[in-house]
């Protein structure tokens, strides 16, 4: 069981997921080298706070590095540890936490054929825990991140093998169920409006892009407008409207 201290860090990792604030994961990251410095956990790698610890630190290192290149070979460098770890684990031994990594972590797959791979599990997973938890939050955030990584793959992988609009398409119909059943949940009313923009940049869809972007603004922490409107200006200059 993770130390009480290093289970308050990893809320706060979890909490700042999406807001892309660099400074608030360089932030996190020293405390958990402060964490694992204090514990001497470099003398047992094998101790499952280490572990969980040195996942969050590449986690925050590859959504860094993301974030100043927009390179998802060079944010994966950094995730590979984590994502080669679970991927070999059966989902049941995943923890929640582990889950959730998971789920942040899917944009940074070498391929769809192992995001594909993860979001099974992880959605496995998901049912494990229907039991205990109120997944629904969850299980959304796993079907924004699946399109986001597909609407990727869609102007930056090589030798795809699957029917991306077929699959994103089954990412979205997910997400929009969800938030229709939690009409409260503001979280999934978010991510819902994000992909809804994703999807017009998926179908090469210009007429409504900046309309739904500016509808972000007023109703959602200014970084989350600030992020998908610089995601927009991505992929046109990736030639998403060509």
């Amino acid at each position: 069981m993770a130390k009480p201290r290093l289970t308050r860090i990893v809320e706060e990792f979890f909490e700042s997921v999406g807001n892309h604030d660099l400074t608030k994961y360089m932030e996190i990251r020293h405390k958990l080298l402060e964490f694992i410095k204090d514990e001497d956990l470099f003398l047992t790698t094998d101790d499952e706070n280490f572990i969980l610890a040195t996942d969050i630190i590449r986690s925050i290192d590859a959504n860094s590095i993301y974030a100043k290149t927009t390179n998802n070979k060079k944010a994966y460098h950094h995730i590979e540890p984590f994502l080669k770890r679970i991927i070999e684990l059966d989902s049941n031994e995943w923890d929640y936490d582990e889950l959730k990594l998971v789920i942040n972590s899917i944009n940074f797959t070498d391929s769809m054929r192992q995001a594909i791979e993860l979001a099974h599990k992880a959605s496995e997973r998901i049912i494990g825990f229907q039991i205990v938890r109120l997944t629904d939050n969850v299980e959304g955030a796993l079907a924004c991140s699946m399109c986001s990584r597909i609407l990727n793959a869609k102007y930056f992988d090589n030798d795809v093998e699957i029917d991306l609009a077929k699959e994103f398409d089954n990412w979205l119909d997910k997400l929009e169920y969800l938030t229709e059943a939690n009409k409260e949940s503001e979280y999934l009313e978010m991510i819902w409006h994000i992909t809804k923009i994703r999807k017009q940049i998926f179908h090469k869809n210009d007429a409504h892009i900046f309309t739904l972007c500016d509808g972000l603004l007023p109703r959602y922490d200014k970084q989350i407008g600030q992020m998908i409107g610089n995601e927009v200006k991505f992929y046109h200059a990736a030639g998403a409207f060509d």
